[in-house]
């Protein structure tokens, strides 16, 4: 992008933005390599793909490189558990799919949600930087994690000593996921053992982002792993928590919504709640304090019913930029995205 002499902004004394003449931005299909030239100096701003568990490197190379950090909030949640409620629907009566049987009873959901020890995610994960927090349970009770699954018919055991579905069948969970961001593959290691050690087991793929999107459209996965926009769901600038978005929690019901019924899945009656909700809540600003309301009892469905699982809350994440970058602000961002987003102000103190 090259400097647009007309631009629109001027700074406080009136002297025309943006002050830096050419901006060029680098795509790549490799994380560590982002990584890599990031800590050499390559970038003069990398935000999103830089994590907490890199500090110690950019710290290591600050001086030699010329590069600094700041701690902010994100427009992105953590990486949440996605449970498809439409995976294995086409199977004729519930009965017949173990999975519809389990993901429509929230028992299950809640399950696993107290499976997750949290604080182990925050610490081993994030340094403990992250809040505990969510639309779903915040407390570690494995032992009424396990009550809830026998009360659902998952009491008998395989012979590998793991739980069988409610027929008394062998019982896997298939948590699929894609090389979007490093520590979606990290929760997923992790998910494998708080689950395991509540006796489901549980089968972890990791494979291509494009092939990840593909069988997500097409309905194949049963669970997900996948970040959203929630810090800016309530404001209702991005709708990513619908169940066609990111992790897909229910395609196919929103593709007959979409479709007014010609394709697709007609919702059972707590997944058609959910789309009356999202509609109620769109006829009223949501600023307000009846939009507020309204997208309080969004809400309390997804707390209720378990379509996502939150491991933690919300982010704390580091942006990466040239030391030599003047209005940078330091501290006080809410987002990830405020110092790429605001270029306009940003100029060198040494001329290039």
């Amino acid at each position: 992008m090259v400097r647009n002499p007309y631009y629109w902004k001027v700074d406080v004394n009136g002297t025309q933005l943006p002050y830096v003449d050419r901006l060029e931005s680098e795509v790549s299909n490799e994380l560590s390599t982002i990584i890599l030239k990031a800590i050499a100096g390559d970038y003069d701003v990398m935000t999103s793909y830089a994590q907490l568990k890199e500090m110690p490197l950019y710290a290591e190379n600050a001086e030699r490189s010329g590069i600094a950090t700041v701690l902010h909030g994100s427009i992105n949640n953590p990486p949440i558990l996605f449970l498809n409620h439409d995976f294995g629907y086409e199977t004729e009566g519930i009965t017949a799919n173990p999975w519809q049987q389990l993901v429509s009873d929230s028992r299950f959901g809640k399950a696993l949600s107290l499976a997750i020890d949290k604080e182990d995610v925050n610490e081993n994960m994030y340094f403990g930087y992250y809040q505990l927090e969510g639309y779903t349970d915040v407390e570690f009770d494995p032992e009424t994690a396990g009550e809830l699954l026998d009360e659902i018919g998952m009491t008998g055991r395989d012979a590998d000593g793991f739980r069988t579905d409610p027929n008394g069948d062998r019982f896997e969970m298939v948590i699929t996921t894609a090389e979007i961001s490093p520590d979606f593959i990290n929760l997923g290691e992790l998910l494998k053992v708080y689950f395991e050690d509540v006796g489901i087991r549980v089968a972890f793929d990791v494979i291509g982002n494009s092939l990840f999107g593909q069988r997500m459209d097409a309905n194949e996965l049963m669970s997900t792993i996948h970040w959203s926009d929630e810090p800016i769901w309530a404001p209702g600038i991005s709708e990513d928590y619908l169940p066609g978005a990111k992790g897909h929690w229910a395609p196919m019901s929103a593709l007959y919504i979409a479709t007014q019924g010609a394709s697709g899945r007609q919702p059972p009656a707590y997944l058609q709640e959910f789309f009356d909700l999202h509609v109620a809540r769109k006829t009223i600003p949501p600023q307000t304090p009846e939009g507020e309301a309204l997208w309080a009892n969004v809400v309390q469905w997804f707390g209720d019913n378990y379509a996502t699982i939150w491991p933690v809350g919300k982010m704390t994440v580091p942006t990466l930029y040239n030391a030599d970058l003047g209005n940078v602000i330091k501290e006080g961002y809410p987002y990830d995205r405020a110092v790429d987003y605001g270029m306009a102000q940003l100029f060198f103190r040494t001329p290039q």
